[in-house]
């Protein structure tokens, strides 16, 4: 049932350990209900489900349609306890609240779209371990961060089935007792330099008598840049590391960061003890790279840099909002770049940091964004508050990540024009954002009702591009006019005047054009007849969005068919509607000649893939 050829990845790709580890997808006894058993002894454990896929998927093998508000998973695993390593369980994501015993101990809570890690070491046996996991969700609570999650029994319109359970990869991992716990990377490009904050934790008061050396080297394609060696003084060792610097920006260029050139610095760490012994050795990697925003415009790496994102929202259909597999978010990666675009939307989902390791090495900017709840809930905002937290610490040393989104068109803050307490809160992420990471830009409430903001993200799903050209029309209006003035789906861009002081300003969302004969019951923003009149519209679109002198990029509405969703530049299944290479023409505002029969033509041709 639950077969896999793929060669195992470690699933965190910023802190890649030596040693021992074991990926747990796979098998596992699965049983749906029971809510109200005394102990997990008495649960029974009636079907088997495939992890890491959620069990309304056709990829999980469960078989048995249902409403899962209560599932239980066991599994038995052979894993020896070594002597002077602690053991620690890792859940990637888990839809909501968990609860785990191991050999029939309580080993503590897992829960989140964000990482989760006990450490099972007082609860092993000495070879084989039993771990059983139960996990709760309710999908009617809308104070609860769901993303595009529907609550109704049927997805609608732009909302999709619901996932619940273990829904990304779960393993174990050996670490020493005294070791390099986490990582921080600060680049700065202005100085030339790299800030490194290490983290060294152990068990007991053994850390704190404890006499060794931390060792970095930083590389870049097998060229030595720094070999540094610090005496370890306490558990966080903060060190800033000058780079060689050529003062010259082309030969600066050959190191920095961009979609066009992602260069990347391999960093490597050992915990070396009195005795010169390697006790921890932990590989990750960083780049040159700096975001900002200047005069209205965009900037990386000290330039103005114009975005051109797609929004992806990571949806299979046979796995849901689980990757069928590591080369399926590569592939993901490759797509948006292939069609001309330099940047996503990770949209309404936090995505495996697999994802991010592609778009690192390949070279695609994301903005991050939180899965909206749908209601606000003052005894729930502190939950939502250490979530996000969690997301930003976990996924800030990527490069790829330029922006962070905590709230998307107000879902979670339905009433920001009238109570101010949800102003309070939205507000109070943005500045827990940039206490935490000030290195990005962030933006408060991408598409409308903004406060507190480094970029004006607009959402327009306007399809008639003339009207587009006369609202967005700077030579009659300002920016602060257009933006008290306008209400594109008749809402406010601005909670006040105040809000716009000069920031870049996106065009976040627009599009959305759905191709009228792919799919009866099919959603979308506005709608194409056929394949000529939805290149047209797209082409039309585009250069509109390219115009440099009035946006500073854009997100165009969507990567992919999502479900009934059907306005993607792609199917479903990743095949495209049109030809990669026109589409790409298209995205970068190049005005492509469309031959008589165009859409006749292309769809005896079939569809197209990366080849």
């Amino acid at each position: 049932m639950c077969e896999s050829g793929e060669e195992m990845v470690y699933p965190r790709p910023q802190l890649e350990r030596d040693g021992t580890w074991q990926l747990l997808d796979g098998a596992w006894d699965f049983a749906n209900g029971q809510a109200d058993v005394a102990s997990p002894k008495e649960v029974r454990f009636d079907q088997q489900i495939c992890v890491p896929f959620a069990p309304e998927t056709d990829m999980s093998g469960v078989d048995v349609p249902a409403r899962f508000m209560t599932c239980w998973y066991r599994r038995n695993v052979r894993w020896p306890r070594e002597p002077g390593m602690r053991t620690h369980l890792h859940f990637e994501a888990v839809d909501q609240c968990g609860a785990v015993w191991v050999n029939g101990f309580y080993a503590g809570k897992v829960g989140g779209p964000v990482r989760s890690t006990l450490d099972i070491s007082e609860f092993m046996s000495a070879s084989e371990q039993e771990i059983i996991v139960r996990v709760d969700d309710d999908p009617s609570d809308m104070t609860k961060s769901r993303g595009k999650q529907d609550w109704r029994e049927e997805a609608h319109i732009i909302w999709y089935p619901r996932t619940t359970g273990l829904w990304q990869s779960v393993w174990l991992e050996n670490v020493p007792e005294i070791r390099i716990d986490s990582l921080r990377f600060e680049p700065k490009v202005t100085a030339w330099d790299i800030g490194v904050d290490v983290r060294i934790c152990g068990t007991g008061e053994r850390r704190a008598s404890w006499d060794g050396w931390l060792e970095i080297k930083l590389k870049h394609e097998g060229e030595i840049l720094a070999d540094d060696r610090y005496q370890v003084c306490s558990g966080l060792m903060q060190r800033r590391i000058g780079l060689d610097d050529p003062g010259v920006i082309d030969e600066r260029s050959e190191l920095m960061w961009s979609p066009e050139n992602p260069h990347l610095i391999d960093v490597e760490l050992r915990l070396v003890n009195g005795d010169g012994d390697v006790i921890d050795h932990v590989k990750s990697y960083t780049a040159m790279r700096d975001v900002g925003a200047v005069d209205g415009r965009l900037m990386l790496n000290g330039m103005p840099y114009f975005s051109r994102m797609v929004l992806a929202q990571g949806y299979w259909e046979e796995s849901g909002l689980t990757a069928p597999s590591d080369e399926a978010l590569k592939n993901d990666v490759e797509l948006a770049k292939a069609l001309g675009f330099n940047g996503v939307r990770l949209h309404e989902k936090i995505e495996s940091e697999r994802y991010l390791y592609w778009a690192d090495r390949l070279g695609l900017m994301v903005w991050g964004e939180m899965g909206s709840s749908y209601a606000f809930e003052p005894s729930d905002f502190a939950e939502l508050q250490t979530m996000w937290g969690r997301r930003v610490e976990r996924d800030m040393n990527h490069p790829c990540v330029v922006a962070w989104v905590p709230v998307n068109e107000s879902w979670g803050f339905p009433a920001l024009l009238d109570e101010e307490h949800q102003v309070h809160a939205m507000r109070s992420l943005y500045y827990q954002t940039k206490a935490i990471d000030p290195t990005r830009l962030v933006l408060s409430n991408d598409g409308w009702e903004m406060s507190d903001t480094d970029v004006i993200g607009v959402h327009d799903y306007e399809g008639d591009v003339e009207r587009l050209r006369k609202r967005y029309n700077l030579a009659t209006r300002g920016w602060l006019e257009i933006l008290k003035q306008e209400q594109p789906g008749n809402r406010k861009l601005l909670l006040n005047d105040e809000v716009y002081a000069g920031q870049p300003v996106v065009l976040s969302e627009f599009g959305g054009v759905r191709l009228c004969d792919e799919q009866e019951n099919g959603w979308g923003y506005s709608e194409a007849a056929d394949l000529g009149g939805f290149a047209k519209a797209y082409m039309s679109l585009l250069r509109f969005a390219n115009r440099k002198n009035v946006f500073s990029g854009f997100c165009y509405t969507q990567l992919t068919d999502t479900y009934q969703e059907t306005n993607g530049l792609l199917k479903m299944d990743r095949t495209s509607k049109l030809p990669i290479e026109m589409v790409r023409q298209m995205t970068v505002g190049e005005h492509v000649s469309l031959p008589g029969g165009f859409g006749e033509a292309v769809r005896r041709e079939g569809v197209f893939d990366l080849q």
